[in-house]
């Protein structure tokens, strides 16, 4: 009888660290989906970079404006995406701290996604 309930008890603890370690494979996956999605979009940023620089060649300031402001945001972007790269760590277990720190790379990661996004639209507005 003690075997067997030792068995049980045996069984239910492993089943419990597995499903965690899902909970948190899970999570990760969904994190690194969005990322996934806008890094390759670092290179077009750098391009489009290249091309407002280009384009604002022999406007005046005030012309300028816009375009300076299409590069600013596609920086912001770069550097955000560097930022949240650098800092994310992927937890080892599913504790309820580890769990909340993935919700909050997922919020993180999408308002990455949000501003590389909308700065590439932006600076693609601008260009003829």
């Amino acid at each position: 009888m003690t075997r067997i309930v030792f068995a049980l008890v045996l069984g239910f603890s492993i089943l419990a660290i597995t499903g965690c370690g899902t909970d948190v494979q899970d999570r990760h996956d969904e994190i690194m989906k969005i990322h996934d999605e806008v890094m390759p979009r670092m290179g077009e940023m750098h391009q489009l970079r290249l091309d407002l620089e280009q384009a604002m060649a022999g406007k005046d300031s005030l012309q300028r404006l816009p375009y300076l402001e299409a590069i600013r945001e596609l920086r912001k972007g770069e550097d955000m995406m560097w930022a949240w790269m650098n800092d994310y760590k992927k937890p080892v277990s599913a504790t309820p701290e580890s769990l909340q720190y993935l919700e909050e790379q997922q919020v993180a990661v999408a308002e990455v996604a949000d501003q590389m996004n909308r700065a590439i639209e932006y600076s693609i507005a601008l260009l003829p």
